[in-house]
Formats: structure tokens, sequence, C-alpha cells
């Protein structure tokens, strides 16, 4: 008797299987580690689940990673952290080079005959420009992929940086200031892009936190090498000289170990365009050659306070030390917290177990702040400005690493853009200090300044609070957001 009933796969249009092909071939986020406003991170067993889990047998990778050689989730671990290096620096170079500035302003007043605020302009204007560039540098990374962004930025930048350091007169140097913020900053806001595509969702907060290690004490270390090099030299030119050779080693190690990190996880493996493996390879990745070529589809300081400039560089290694302190302590506390949350919700993560932290940091935040107006107002020993400031320092390298994870996993699937914000929202903040931070403790004394500021953080954490409360519900509520 002839079979006259079709199969199934007959009735399957050429669209349908065009569709069925084009598939992930796996998804980065399945079912069934979805929890419903979390992710499930912890499971007894990977039986029945169909989860890929960490060598301890129970953590889930986090996105799920595909077996194609060319994910950066399967990067080998040095060639990761080496990338992690290149972007951190990079984030370094830009606060170094725009905090020290602040060093030679004295000297670039008498030289020039204009005020020292009038020179200190040139600070401010570089802080501006650094956070409108952010905005710029985020969709770059969805047109020319994130490696050719942060290698052409940084090259510009860097040229730019050379700029200052032969500029002539005042006009020269301002300009070439603005224009330097502006390019050199892209390596702060999308470095959070680059640990997300690599890194896997139970190891981000370490890898956040090796990066701030070197982003947060940034600004400080710019004023304490300016200085030193000012109490050797007495030459501005060769503060800014420095910055040169920071930028410089900050292109040496892109060209010798970055690599693009993005991967369409939306794209069957079949169908992602092959990298290759040699040094040129990798170049054409970096100035991104291979993105155009696969971009169809594929991407979518404080003067006379009777100290020297030798002095002055060495206090700045208070909030340095407070920023490595913040980081060791954070580098366990972070992970120890959102395990904890882990096992009492029953494997189940939510990216608002990332804001116990801040509560913590609050404490020397606010601490730190009223010891420091203290200090400065009643003259108190130098030994109070150094604990103030290095208290205030370590919260805020907790804070900053709470609240990079904490976006991160609230959107992931926007790591750039959310970074761009939360630094535009800083850099902002930075830039508005200059006018009337001086000014402010002048008029009503360093103690009354300072002590509001610590209100300030203080009222930051019951906005925390509230987000903690009510986070889970607007994240439902709004929805992810979609690229």
């Amino acid at each position: 008797m002839a079979i006259t009933e079709k199969t199934d796969v007959e009735h399957v249009s050429s669209r349908d299987v065009e569709a069925l092909t084009k598939r992930p071939t796996v998804e980065p986020v399945p079912q069934s580690a979805k929890a419903e406003a979390g992710v499930i991170l912890r499971v007894d067993t990977a039986a029945n689940t169909g989860l890929r889990l960490a060598k301890d047998g129970h953590t889930v990778l986090l996105p799920q990673p595909t077996v194609d050689k060319d994910d950066p989730l399967n990067w080998p671990s040095w060639k990761k952290h080496a990338v992690l290096f290149v972007v951190a620096w990079g984030a370094f170079c830009a606060d170094f080079t725009s905090a020290a500035g602040s060093a030679p302003i004295l000297l670039q007043a008498q030289e020039w005959h204009e005020s020292i605020s009038r020179v200190n302009e040139t600070n401010s204007i570089n802080v501006l420009m650094m956070a409108l560039g952010g905005l710029i540098w985020v969709p770059m990374t969805s047109i020319i992929g994130r490696a050719p962004t942060l290698f052409w930025s940084n090259l510009i930048g860097f040229l730019f940086t050379i700029g200052t350091a032969l500029a002539p007169n005042f006009t020269t140097f301002y300009a070439m200031r603005a224009l330097k913020g502006f390019f050199i900053t892209s390596s702060q806001t999308i470095s959070i892009a680059f640990i997300r595509d690599m890194f896997f969702h139970h190891e981000r907060a370490r890898k956040i936190g090796i990066w701030a290690l070197l982003y947060i004490a940034s600004p400080y270390w710019g004023p304490l090498v300016g200085n030193f090099v000012l109490g050797a030299t007495h030459k501005w030119q060769d503060v800014f000289w420095t910055c040169v050779g920071v930028c410089a080693l900050d292109m040496i190690v892109i060209v010798m170990f970055l690599d693009e990190t993005w991967y369409n996880r939306e794209i069957h493996s079949s169908d992602q365009p092959r990298r290759g493996t040699g040094f040129w390879s990798r170049m054409s990745r970096i100035v991104g050659i291979w993105e155009f070529r696969n971009q169809k589809g594929y991407y979518k300081p404080v003067y006379h306070y009777g100290y020297s400039f030798t002095s002055l560089g060495y206090l700045y290694f208070s909030p340095i030390v407070g920023v490595i302190f913040g980081e060791v302590f954070g580098h366990y506390i972070n992970d120890w917290i959102a395990q904890r949350y882990v096992r009492k919700h029953n494997g189940v993560f939510e990216p608002e177990a990332r804001l116990y932290m801040i509560y913590l940091a609050a404490i020397p935040m606010i601490g730190g702040l009223v010891l420091l107006g203290q200090a400065l107002d009643r003259h108190l020993s130098v030994a109070a400005v150094i604990m103030g400031w290095g208290l205030h320092s370590f919260g805020i390298m907790l804070t900053s690493v709470a609240v990079s994870a904490f976006v991160l996993d609230s959107y992931p699937t926007a790591p750039a853009e959310v970074s761009g914000w939360s630094n535009f929202a800083r850099a902002i903040g930075g830039f508005s200090v200059g006018y009337f931070q001086q000014p402010w403790g002048a008029k009503v004394g360093f103690d009354g300044s300072f002590g509001t500021q610590a209100g300030v953080v203080a009222f930051g954490v019951i906005i925390v609070g509230i987000v903690h409360k009510y986070g889970h519900s607007l994240r439902l509520r709004a929805g992810p957001i979609e690229q």
C-alpha cells in the first residue's frame, strides 16, 4: 500500500528552513537558566537541564559558550587577561593624563601671564570633553566594532597628548587638552563591554574590580607623578611628556594584545565570519578592516599649603592606597555576597544582590568626607587628611565596582551603553567640582562643605535602597534593552 501522507519536513517552507539554520548554535541564556527576574547561577547537577557548567560542577556558565574557538568566551585565560589589561590601562591613561594637568598650572600661569583659575579651565574643559566623548564612542562600537573604536580613538588621543607637550601658547594648549580628552576617554566608557564579552557572569565582578583598580586610582596617580616630575625638572612640559609616555605604552599593548571581542551570538556558528590567527589577521580586526568586510548583519592641585611639589605628590599616595585596599576587600566580598544570595534564593541570582556592597561602602565614604572636612577646616594633622582621603577612596572603589556590576547584570545586552551613561554621570560630576569646591569651602567652611557632601552620599544610600526594593518589579515592567 502506498503511503500518500506527507511527512512534516515536507511542510516546512524554504523561509522556515532558512530561519532554522540561522538560529544560534547555543542560546546565550537558555530558558532553563532563567528565573522570573533573574538568572539561575547554581544548580546541583547539569542533568535534565542541558546547561554547561563551570569546573566546580555547579556554577552555570552564562552566557552559554559555543564550540567555536573564535568565541571570546573560549579564549585562553592569558588572552582574556591580556585584553583586560589593555582596556584597564587605557582607562588609566584617560584620567591619569587628565588629572596630571592640575600639577603644572602655577608654572603655566607664570609663563603665559594668565591667572591660575584661567589656566585651570584647561582641566575643566578636558573633563567635560571626556564626558561628551564617551557618548560618541559607545555607539561607534556597534558601527565599526569594539577594537577599532579603541584603537583609533586612543591613537588620535595619543597624538593630541603630544600636542599638549609641544603647545607654544595657552590657546593651543587649551585646544589640545580639549581634543585629547574627547578622544582618549573611549577606554573608560567601553571597557565594560570588553569584560562582558570575554568573561562569564560569575567572573565579571572580580574582573571589573581588577579594571577599576587602575581606573579609580588613575586620577590620583596623575598629580602624584606630575608633582614629582615638577619637583625634579621644574618644567611643565615634562609633565605632559610623561603623559605621552603613558599613552605610548597604551598604544604598544593595544598592538601587542588587543583583539575584537564582539561575537554575535544571534548568528549560527556556521555563518560566523572566520577570524584567522596570525598577527596581520589580528591587526585587521584592530584597525577595522575585518569589521568593515563583515559589517553587514554582524554589527549592529592645591598650592602653597607649606608643601613642595614633591610633598604634594606624596599626599596622593593616600587615595591610591585606599583604592588598592578597596580592590583587595571587594575582590572577595563581592563574590561572597553574590554566592550567599544565590544560596539563600535556591540558586537564583538577581542584579540587586550587587547593591549590598554600596551599603558597606557608604560607611567609609561618609566617614572619610567628614574627617577630611574637619581636618581642612580645623587645620588638623596631615594624618587626618590622609586617613579621610584614604577612607573615601576605599569607599569609592567598592561603590564603583558594585554599580558597574549592577548595571551590567541588569542590562547585559547593552554593556557599552550603560557604561557610557554611568561614566557620563561620573565625568559631569568631576567636571563641575572645579567650579564650586574651593569657593564653597572658603565661604561656608570646609567642615560645612564636606559635611554636606557626606549628607549627599547618605541620601544616595536611600535612593539605592529604593532601587534595591523595587528594582525587581521595575526591570520586569521595563523589559530588557533590545539590540
